[in-house]
Parts: structure tokens; sequence; C-alpha cells
């Protein structure tokens, strides 16, 4: 066991010190090192020592030194981290490896490209195939007549249905050869399951598709145009309200304006109204304001309100008088929109009359039912008395 006196092996001071003031400063120093037998104190036994279970006070000692000889560890570990990565970096360098993130925006343009690529294909694809069925059913005579063409194609604008792509409605051609189509690959599956499956089943299936497709698509589109039709004459009261002083004020104010304020405004609420108003700014913009009155009043002939609303605009830009009839067709649409408003309250106090109806019998099921479980105890109590 030797005593630590000097700074050779503890590293307390920078040199020995010989003066009996040094000594006398470090005699208090009773720390001891075991070595073993030994008689000089090695490097081992001062680590051993400084980071044993029972570590002294350095009052002597160099702590930004110790520090610096602690923190070692983790200076090695971030310049071998450091190190690894300047490699890798420069080995994806020298063989053209890119970088995950690098050039991130290029790779989604590059994907929303492909994938707009892709769907113009598959538009591309069904015009060809609608195209070549067009010409097919047009050349066994099955094509749509003359006098059922016009009222089809009426029917597909205001249902708008388009040829993929939307950006033009489908003719009465193009749909009759879909819906013939349909037909023959219908038919074509039932003689196969009459073949090899079930006759009775294939022929079922037979009259069942053919007759489906003879009615269902027509059927849809009506119901589409129907639906869009009743919801134009239910708020046309509102439309006319935005354009009737405007007609009356004889100031040859353009409609436009108005017209297209309300459409948008209508936009969400109340689409139906938004596509009739904005359909009517677009033909007033297109044309002049006679000339497209009369063409809107083709195109929805079949809503009395609108082709009386365009005749009168008709015959207000050809400078004739109708104060008169501007306000008979107001109070037209007032007393209209009261007996809907009627209808409606109707309806909806017939519908409450049913649904008491219903609790009212319930209710009396109910307190039969009670009346029953407790007859027989009802006897009981008699006979008792």
């Amino acid at each position: 066991m030797l005593n630590i006196l000097s700074t050779t092996s503890i590293m307390l001071l920078s040199s020995n010190s010989s003066s009996s003031g040094k000594e006398a400063e470090f005699a208090n120093v009773e720390k001891m090192i075991d070595t073993g037998g030994r008689d000089y104190v090695g490097g081992g036994d001062v680590l051993d020592y400084l980071f044993g279970e029972d570590p002294w006070n350095w009052r002597y000692m160099d702590g930004k030194m110790i520090d610096t000889i602690r923190s070692l560890g983790v200076i090695k570990l971030a310049i071998f981290v450091i190190i690894i990565g300047l490699v890798i970096f420069f080995i994806c360098q020298l063989w053209g490896v890119k970088s995950s993130f690098k050039n991130k925006a290029a790779r989604s343009e590059i994907r929303n490209f492909n994938a707009i690529r892709k769907h113009d294909k598959r538009i591309t694809r069904a015009r060809k195939w609608i195209g070549i069925s067009e010409k097919a059913v047009k050349k066994l005579g099955l094509g749509v007549s003359s006098t059922q063409k016009e009222y089809m194609e009426y029917n597909l604008k205001r249902a708008n249905i388009y040829v993929p792509g939307g950006k033009s409605v489908m003719t009465p051609d193009q749909f009759n050869a879909i819906i013939k189509v349909g037909t023959f690959l219908t038919a074509c599956l039932s003689v196969l399951i009459i073949i090899f499956i079930n006759s009775t089943s294939g022929a079922l299936l037979m009259l069942l598709g053919i007759s489906l497709w003879s009615v269902l698509p027509n059927m849809i589109i009506r119901n589409i145009v129907s639906s869009k039709d009743s919801m134009i004459k239910a708020n046309f009261f509102d439309f006319y309200s935005e354009i009737h002083y405007a007609l009356k004020s004889n100031t040859k104010e353009p409609l436009v304006k108005r017209i297209r304020a309300y459409g948008e405004m209508e936009a969400s609420s109340k689409p139906e109204m938004s596509e009739f108003a904005l359909n009517c700014a677009d033909m007033f913009d297109t044309y002049t304001e006679s000339t497209g009155a009369a063409r809107i009043a083709k195109d929805y002939r079949e809503i009395p309100d609108v082709t009386k609303l365009m005749r009168l605009i008709q015959q207000f830009n050809s400078g004739a008088d109708i104060q008169q009839d501007l306000d008979g067709f107001r109070s037209k649409l007032m007393l209209e929109r009261e007996m809907a408003i009627d209808a409606t309250i109707e309806k909806r106090k017939a519908l409450a009359m049913r649904v008491m109806l219903i609790l009212m019998i319930l209710f009396a099921q109910a307190i039969m039912s009670a009346v029953a479980i407790y007859i027989p105890d009802l006897g009981n109590i008699t006979s008792f008395m």
C-alpha cells in the first residue's frame, strides 16, 4: 500500500516539489492505493482508483483534463460515425446513387403525368370502342330512327350524359350503340348458359336482359330529366324574381349579370337551378337575348314556365309592351308557389295522421294484451269474494 504524495503518478501538480511547504500541503492526503506489494504506482492503479466504487476527493487534480479523458469514448464514436458517413457519401457519388429525398417533386410530377397518360389512354380506347360499335350498329340497320333522334338528343343533353372524357354530350347514335352492344353481349352469355349449364336459366336471362337493355337506360335518363325539371319548377319563382323588375323598368338593362349572379349564388344549395341559370347566361352571352331565349325555350321545352318567360324576353327585346303580361306571369308564379306550399303542408299533415293512426293501433294492442294477461287473475278474485 502506497501513500499518494506526488503528481508523478496521479498528476496532482505539474512537477515534483521538494520544498517543505509543498510537502506540508500534501501531508493530509491519506488515500491509499493497493499496489499488490509493488513499490511504485502504475497508470492502471490510478485508473482503477479513479473509476472505482469509492472515488476520492479530487481537490488537487486537474478537473478539465479528467473530463476530457472521460469524453474520449464519445469523441471516438462521433469521429467513427462521421468517417462512415463520408465514406458512404463518396461511394454514392461515385456510383451515381440518388438520395431518396432528392428530386422528390420531380418524381411526383412524373407519377402524375403517368396517371394522366393512362387516363387519356383509357378514354381513347373507350371512344374508339364506341366509334366501332356505332359503325357496326349502323351497318346492321339498327341505328336510331329520325323520329327518335331529336327526342333522344334532348334527353341526353338535359341529363348531361357525356362521352368518356366529359367534354361533349353523347350523341343518340353513340348511346344506341352502347345499348345494342350490351344487348348482344347479354344474349351471347345467355346462349352459353343454355348450352353448357341450364336451358331454362339461360332463356330467362336472355328475356330479362333484352327487356332491361331496351327499357332501363332510357328510363334512367328520363328520371334524371324529370327530377331536374321538378327542381326548376319548384324554384322558378325565385329565378324570375331576380329579373322581373329589370324587365319592367324598360331600361334595356342586360339580364346576363343578374342571371349569372343568381346561378353562382345557388351553385351549392340548388345545383339544378344553378345549371339552368348559367346555361341561360351563357346563351345570352353567346347570342343576343332574343336568339338565346329561343334556344333556351327549345332546350327546356317541357317546362311551360320557362318557355313562357323566354317568349316574354323575346317580345321585350323586340320593343313590345309586356307590362301587363309580366304582372300576370308573376301573379301566376306566386299562385303556383302558394299551391305548392299548401300541397306540402297537406302531405305532411297526412303523414302525421298516418303515424298517429299507427301509434294508436299499437297502443290499443298493448292495452288489449295487458288485459288478456290479467283476465285469469280477475276471475280468481271474483271466486274468492
